[in-house]
């Protein structure tokens, strides 16, 4: 729920900007933040608050929400423990593009089976006009000179979803629409 704001004082001379509830609440949801499973399974009964998407006959997608778009984090380990029910095998993510994490978990029997995160990401240099340089060999992040601008080519989730064995069915970008935007 979004608090009423009443006023918003700056500094500055901000008169032609508006500043009212709806515009802030619209700017402040360009910013991506939810946790969701991939797990082996056709469709299944679950406890009220969890919404999934079968992406496949054979693959389902769930995470908490209060609506159909107002996807809300849950206790990772809680809702670990909860899909543990529903399958052996799955896949964990956690994406905000906020602060860059994107990270991805296989459980399997519900143990960490594999882990994936920042320290697997590879990256590109971009070139003057900010599009990646055509033949680069991508960088893992802890070689990335802090002087030169980067595309990110390859991160945690991507890589989960490949070693999950669904990257060519799913991408990270319709994982955030199906979650966000229904």
């Amino acid at each position: 729920m979004v608090a009423k704001i009443e006023q918003v004082r700056l500094s500055r001379d901000t008169s032609a900007i508006d500043y009212s509830p709806s515009r802030i609440v619209s700017r402040l949801n360009m910013s991506y933040y939810f946790t969701c499973v991939a797990l082996e399974s056709g469709p299944i009964a679950l406890p009220d608050g969890f919404t999934s998407h079968s992406l496949s006959t054979e693959l389902l997608l769930v995470w908490q929400s209060t609506s159909p778009r107002v996807p809300v984090a849950t206790d990772g380990a809680d809702f670990v423990r909860l899909l543990s029910q529903y399958s052996d095998r799955f896949l964990y993510i956690i994406y905000d593009d906020g602060c860059g994490v994107r990270e991805a978990t296989i459980y399997q029997n519900g143990d960490v089976a594999q882990s994936f995160g920042e320290a697997d990401e590879l990256w590109v240099p971009l070139d003057d006009s900010g599009m990646p340089l055509a033949g680069a060999t991508p960088i893992p992040v802890d070689n990335l000179d802090d002087n030169a601008e980067y595309d990110c080519v390859q991160d945690g989730i991507s890589l989960g979803l490949e070693s999950f064995c669904i990257a060519k069915s799913v991408s990270v970008a319709q994982i955030r629409q199906i979650i966000c935007h229904g």
